[in-house]
This record gives structure tokens, C-alpha cells and sequence, in this order.
């Protein structure tokens, strides 16, 4: 017996992707992503105090108290805006290019550390944290060691 194929035809919205009329469409987990996107926290501020060890490191520290009103004078307030502007910070300064790329490497250098130094602590309190929590759900930490581990952890 011969078979009989039916194809079936229906009718969907035009989708658009350019704002035109439409559904606008995004693909499974985009939003989400967008969402999570949002919410990430900036990256962790790294302090001027290691600027003057950016800069001893660069064989500059004749150049801390210039550099110090420098950051002043511009309203820096952390290393990543003094990276952003290093060039002008060596023009300022009287730098030779290679000196003001060798400040430039060795500010990178301390960013980046700063900022896995501050990442493995803040990973180090929510394992502490969580450890915590699953001790007190199971009876084997008191609620006043928790509020002691709360006010160390609230503390600066």
C-alpha cells in the first residue's frame, strides 16, 4: 500500500530583527545571560597606595610625590584610571617612552594581582560563609558563632 505524505503548512509571525514589525526573538538562555551580564559585579577597585610601588618597580620612585599630586590633579582614584592615562602621566613626569611603557607594564602587573589577590579572598569568604550556613542548618554551629563570624566578616 502506497503511503501518503501530508505536509503541513503554518502560518507564523514575521520575525524581525531590526525593529521592524515582528516578534522580537531571542535565542534560549540570551536574556538570562543579559541578566547575569547586568548584575556582575565591576572589578575590584585597585587603590593609588600601590602606585608608588608601580613605581618603584619601574626604577621611578624619585617621581611618587609628582605622580601623587598628578593623580590628585586629575581626580584618579585607583590605578586602573592612571593605566588608562599613563601617557599623560609620563609627559607630566618628563618620562622617556620606553620608561613610561615600563610604568605602564608594571602598574598592569600590580592590577591584575591586586585583583586576584581580592578574588581568591572574596571566593576564600563565601566558601567560609557557605561552610558556615550548612553548620548551622545541620545543628553543628550555634547562632552565636554565626553572629561572631557575621560582625568579622562586616568589619574592614
Amino acid at each position: 500500500a502506497p503511503m501518503l505524505r501530508v505536509a503541513a503548512v503554518v502560518a507564523l509571525p514575521r520575525l524581525s530583527f531590526e525593529g521592524g514589525r515582528g516578534l522580537p526573538y531571542t535565542l534560549p538562555g540570551e536574556a538570562a545571560g543579559r541578566r547575569l551580564a547586568a548584575r556582575a559585579p565591576p572589578p575590584a577597585s585597585v587603590g593609588l597606595d600601590l602606585l608608588p610601588e608601580a613605581l618603584a618597580e619601574a626604577n621611578l620612585k624619585q617621581h611618587a610625590e609628582a605622580s601623587a599630586r598628578w593623580c590628585e590633579e586629575q581626580g584618579a582614584v585607583d590605578l586602573a584610571e592612571v593605566l588608562e592615562a599613563v601617557s599623560d602621566l609620563g609627559d607630566e613626569l618628563g618620562l622617556e617612552p620606553r620608561q613610561t611603557q615600563t610604568l605602564s607594564d608594571k602598574i598592569h602587573e600590580l592590577v591584575k594581582a591586586e585583583r586576584e589577590r581580592k578574588d581568591r579572598k572574596e571566593q576564600e569568604t563565601r566558601r567560609n560563609v557557605a561552610s558556615l550556613v550548612a553548620g548551622f542548618a545541620n545543628g553543628s554551629v550555634s547562632q552565636s558563632e554565626v553572629a561572631q563570624t557575621w560582625a568579622a566578616l562586616s568589619s574592614p
